[in-house]
């Protein structure tokens, strides 16, 4: 079975974006705008709070949920009917021994088994930003140590284990290289389904209302 799911892109690169009084606002903005686009709801029925660790949730619509990653440059949302993690990072050189440290030891190994520079840095942020996305599904954040589960491909599907009882978590996964330069991830907490991703660049339409 296969589950779709749109990805709102947003490019952040302009000056406005960049403006730090900005920020804030096109933040919130980007979320309400998401969820207006995936359900025709309009901003003032849209409610917002927070769990325990401070992830946002939707309250209102009811049975919806969210997630919103931004990195230098972009931003990504996914508004879906099951619980979802995403993450978004640009592909950037940077010291593999930071896998070493904190990833668990299939991770490293899956990171560093290729002779090309190109693809460790690319299985670097596919590793990382799924790592990321699990966190963001369990709505823990950091609290949960990196090298406790593990997210690896194997024969086309990543595996995503908890280490400690080597037990494996039914999700579904998405990962893709977007404009040559940034890590793209979504998790599903649904069962073992192929993820259809749509991404939908709502930049043009998103300056019109909101920054120009």
């Amino acid at each position: 079975m296969t589950v779709k799911i749109t990805i709102y892109v947003l490019n952040t690169q302009d000056f406005d974006y960049q403006n730090l009084k900005r920020h804030p606002q096109y933040s919130k903005w980007f979320k309400y705008y998401c969820v207006r686009a995936h359900t025709g709801i309009q901003f003032e029925h849209i409610q917002f709070g927070e769990n325990t660790h401070g992830k946002p949730v939707l309250k209102l619509p009811k049975d919806k949920h969210i997630n919103v990653s931004h990195t230098d440059g972009c931003s990504i949302c996914v508004v879906s009917d099951a619980n979802v993690g995403v993450d978004v990072e640009k592909i950037e050189n940077i010291d593999l021994d930071i896998a070493k440290k904190y990833f668990s030891l299939l991770e490293y190994r899956y990171i560093t088994d290729t002779q090309s520079t190109i693809s460790r840095f690319n299985r670097f942020f596919e590793v990382w930003t799924m790592k990321e996305c699990y966190l963001k599904l369990l709505g823990m954040g950091m609290y949960k140590a990196l090298d406790s589960f593990s997210i690896t491909p194997v024969q086309g599907r990543y595996q995503l284990i908890e280490t400690e009882d080597e037990m494996m978590q039914p999700c579904s996964f998405f990962h893709d290289i977007v404009y040559g330069t940034y890590a793209l991830s979504v998790i599903l907490d649904v069962a073992n389904q192929d993820l259809e991703a749509e991404l939908l660049d709502i930049t043009k339409n998103f300056n019109t209302e909101f920054i120009l």
